[in-house]
């Protein structure tokens, strides 16, 4: 029995070892494989750091040349000749760099105008503040001016870097520090009406003063990094006729998001639109081409889930802008809004709205029905 025993103790160690021989082979082939993969990542890395520190390096080239071309000329020139100077010259450099074979993504041109700033700046020997986009067409910006001085003009600050036309300042009833903040703004237009005035009516009411091809809406209480804005300015001019706050990126498991993004969801999937998610209109900053803003008027501003509605109704491009800094809905005063979308929604398109009933036989109970 002991060597009965003793035999199959040998035999299972033999066992143990080629299957320990075995594993053993199995994690070197898979050591092998992680380090050539390691390896081909090494030869990517680089090569994108190289093609960004070469971004970063011609046109920061750039804008040295002209920021030292526009100092020679203009020995006592302020920054503001130099800030259009520099946006001029870029809209053309760009559009130009665009049509070749650079890229023409929006990440591309962030990285490109940038460095083209910060060269104008160093040619120049001027703290001109811009953030250069070549944009097709004309651009504005709306910014309902709230209650906090020094929160309006850090907004307006952001905004006078982009290449608007204009910055269209919205005040209600307005302590003269909140005067003092919006005049400060050199291209901004105020427009001001007597009393307390809702943010919605206030978007409303900056929308119909400007004509221009994109309109950027803003908070005047939560400023917004210009690099940030610009992406909502690129992609809108760039096709898209409404482009969103993408919050969505940050939302917590659907039990506990809380009512208002609820219904911003179950908002985009009834109307055929789930891969926006919880994104919509009423979450500031957002862009609007003049097709959009046209097709459901600025009225409608003053409402935004009723807006959004609209927007996806009448099949207009809405998609993510950019993310910046958001403020929450409150649920409360959201609700009765959305219910108000809804109801449009089911008069334009029937009870279902595109939802198709394939299951229940109707013609039993002798009607229509839902």
């Amino acid at each position: 029995m002991m060597a009965i025993g003793a035999k199959r103790s040998g035999g299972a160690r033999r066992a143990r070892k080629a299957t320990t021989g075995m594993a053993l082979g199995r994690r070197r082939a898979a050591g092998r494989r992680t380090g050539a993969a390691r390896r081909v990542g090494s030869k990517v890395k680089p090569g994108r750091r190289a093609a960004a520190t070469r971004t970063v390096v011609r046109w920061r080239r750039e804008g040295v040349k002209l920021g030292s071309a526009w100092r020679n000329a203009h020995p006592s020139g302020a920054k503001e000749g130099l800030r259009d100077e520099a946006l001029r010259h870029w809209r053309s450099v760009a559009r130009t760099g665009a049509s070749d074979a650079r890229p023409t993504s929006w990440p591309y041109w962030k990285t490109a105008g940038l460095a083209f700033a910060r060269g104008v700046r160093e040619g120049a020997g001027i703290a001109v503040p811009i953030m250069p986009i070549a944009l097709g067409g004309k651009a504005a910006a709306v910014v309902h001016a709230g209650t906090d001085p020094g929160a309006l003009s850090s907004a307006l600050a952001q905004l006078s870097e982009l290449p608007l036309e204009e910055i269209v300042v919205v005040l209600g009833d307005a302590q003269e520090e909140l005067w003092s903040a919006a005049r400060a703004c050199a291209n901004a237009v105020v427009a001001h009406l007597p009393h307390e005035l809702e943010p919605g009516v206030g978007r409303a009411l900056g929308a119909q003063l400007t004509g221009a091809d994109i309109v950027l809406f803003v908070d005047g209480h939560r400023p917004v990094p210009a690099e940030e804005l610009a992406a909502f300015l690129w992609r809108c001019d760039g096709g898209l006729d409404a482009a969103l706050n993408d919050c969505a990126a940050g939302d917590d498991p659907f039990h506990r998001r809380g009512a208002a993004r609820w219904m911003k969801e179950f908002l985009n999937l009834s109307l055929g639109r789930p891969d926006l998610k919880t994104n919509a209109l009423d979450t500031l900053p957002f862009a609007l081409s003049r097709k959009a803003l046209d097709a459901v008027g600025a009225a409608s501003l003053a409402a935004l889930p009723k807006a959004h509605a609209a927007l996806l109704l009448r099949g207009l491009k809405v998609g993510i802008g950019g993310r910046a800094p958001w403020t929450a809905q409150p649920a409360e005063g959201a609700a009765g809004e959305y219910a108000e979308a809804w109801r449009e929604a089911i008069a334009a398109k029937g009870p279902r709205l595109q939802f198709q009933d394939k299951v229940r036989n109707r013609s039993v109970l002798g009607g229509s029905g839902l």
